[in-house]
């Protein structure tokens, strides 16, 4: 049991066979109480096994008072489901124990093939706010996952404004062509007549400009230096341009050119 800011954590259940490994944690927060799971099926593997273990999985959870939620790489393509049975069959399994799958779209994008083989199953208040979503980001050939709890806030993604003076040799030079000499005894009045021609010659040789930089653009990590920001813009163009085409170098030479 791990206890950190009212939060208890303990281990409920570890299961690790050779062709299927699972995790559950119980997480308690004042009167609330959740189960969370990850459970990994290994490919090729027996189907109608691997749906006896998910149901003797769902048996243990019916009797938890709480909120429950699964996540799982269950290799059972549901873009499938009309004509496979076994992937049908695990559905139904989660449906009937009250697990409301999440993901709906392609999680797994290959060279020929699209599936839909990572969900997240709930089994939660229905009161509760649940967003899930899938993020386009080549990490893996498996898109993350992922599921957010509670009322979403909007946050606003505000451009960042910066005011700046532009500043060459020429006009440094027009700047120093209408300085003149100080003639003035009092050193309070020198002040004063130094600052006002120095902000009299600024305004008029290189006024002030405003530039909008995009939120996207902003860097927000000291590591992100505008080479890697600009990479990985690029990055995220090609990626985008090459889902569901056949994966060769063709493309990215083409995007690039």
């Amino acid at each position: 049991m791990y206890i950190c800011d009212n939060y208890q954590f303990s281990i409920r259940t570890v299961i690790h066979i050779l062709e299927f490994e699972t995790i559950l944690a119980e997480i308690t927060h004042g009167m609330h109480k959740l189960v969370i799971g990850e459970v990994y099926r290994v490919p090729n593997t027996s189907e109608q096994l691997s749906i006896n273990r998910y149901e003797t999985i769902l048996r243990k959870l019916s009797t938890f008072n709480g909120d429950l939620m699964i996540r799982t790489n269950q290799n059972f393509n549901y873009l499938d489901i009309e004509r496979h049975g076994n992937t049908r069959d695990l559905l139904n399994l989660f449906i009937t124990n009250g697990f409301i799958p999440t993901i709906t779209k392609v999680t797994r994008i290959c060279h020929s093939t699209l599936t839909l083989i990572n969900n997240i199953y709930t089994k939660f208040n229905p009161n509760e706010n649940i967003s899930s979503a899938i993020l386009i980001v080549d990490i893996s050939d498996h898109l993350p996952v992922f599921l957010l709890l509670g009322k979403p806030t909007q946050t606003k993604r505000i451009p960042k404004v910066i005011t700046y003076r532009p500043i060459d040799e020429t006009k440094i030079q027009n700047m120093a062509n209408y300085w003149a000499s100080l003639h003035v005894e009092n050193v309070d009045d020198a002040n004063d007549s130094f600052t006002n021609t120095i902000n009299y010659a600024l305004d008029r040789f290189s006024p002030n400009k405003t530039l909008r930089i995009p939120y996207r653009n902003i860097i927000r990590e000291h590591w992100m230096i505008p080479a890697l920001l600009k990479s990985s813009m690029t990055r995220e163009k090609m990626f985008r341009k090459s889902i569901g085409k056949p994966k060769h170098i063709k493309p990215y030479i083409n995007f690039m050119a």
